[in-house]
């Protein structure tokens, strides 16, 4: 009951948002057109909007349906493990970023200076409101509802299969196991705090500077060539396989660094005995 009031209430609130703060863009300025610069970083602010409403619906769903403090969402020590979740992304990215250029994967090409401003706001507001929808959808609905019914291990793997589902059109065998791996991953974070700060973090900086570096505003979206921090060079075969069909988050090295990082939680996870239902 409750996990299908967040995703009807949840999206609702993300889908309506987003046109709403455009129409009034453009009634406040009816001359701007759809690539104005303005109108880009307008949008922006539709995402962490959302995203801020997202939490509201799921706390007083919380509060109202089973009747117990939101301890997954508790004030204290958040900005500790949000900040945790933001090093552990930006450090993850960093190292792959590191790993593609000098293997020749993908190679860079700073925007003009005056659209830097464009990339940031929308990676900002994007990252923001991926980490929060994904953390609480994955991590609040799924994975704490189908543990407490069906046992840990049953929560990990149905949300890793959940995420995979929600990539939705993106049909490339590397973005599906992508987001395989980042479901059991954030599930498995889960399964071993019980809270959502860190997920949030970790989600919200690895979407954020992936939508910032490839320029586009929405994820999976390449954006345009001529914005895009980063490029991918003709190199034959061998790099193309490396880079992935689908940008940096599903080259090989992604999904190797992801394997390894979901092995590890899931071996610490059952060291603590997390696995158990007792």
């Amino acid at each position: 009951m409750l996990a299908a009031a967040v995703f009807i209430a949840g999206f609702g609130v993300y889908k309506s948002v987003s046109p709403l703060v455009v129409g009034l863009f453009v009634i406040l300025r009816p001359e701007a057109s759809l690539s104005d610069e303005a109108l880009r970083l307008y949008m922006s602010l539709a995402s962490p909007l959302a995203g801020i409403a997202f939490v509201g619906v799921y706390w007083l769903l919380v509060r109202l349906v089973e009747r117990r403090a939101v301890v997954e969402l508790a004030p204290r020590g958040a900005w500790i493990e949000a900040a945790r979740g933001v090093g552990l992304a930006a450090a993850a990215f960093l190292l792959l970023m590191v790993v593609l250029t000098l293997a020749g994967a993908i190679a860079w090409r700073p925007p003009p200076l005056k659209t830097w401003l464009g990339h940031i706001s929308a990676g900002l507001a994007f990252g923001i409101a991926s980490g929060v929808l994904t953390a609480i959808v994955l991590q609040g609905v799924l994975t704490r509802l189908l543990a407490q019914t069906q046992g840990p291990v049953f929560g990990v793997v149905a949300a890793a299969f959940a995420a995979a589902w929600w990539t939705g059109g993106r049909v490339h065998v590397n973005a599906q196991l992508g987001a395989l791996i980042d479901g059991l991953m954030l599930a498995l974070v889960f399964v071993r705090l019980g809270r959502l700060w860190l997920g949030m973090g970790i989600v919200a900086t690895w979407d954020g500077l992936m939508t910032v570096v490839r320029g586009g505003f929405y994820h999976g979206d390449d954006g345009n060539a001529a914005r895009a921090f980063i490029f991918a060079p003709e190199q034959g075969p061998l790099i193309s396989w490396l880079r992935g069909p689908g940008g940096p988050d599903t080259s090989v090295p992604a999904l190797v660094g992801g394997a390894l990082a979901a092995g590890f939680l899931a071996w610490r996870a059952w060291q603590e005995g997390r696995f158990s239902r007792a």
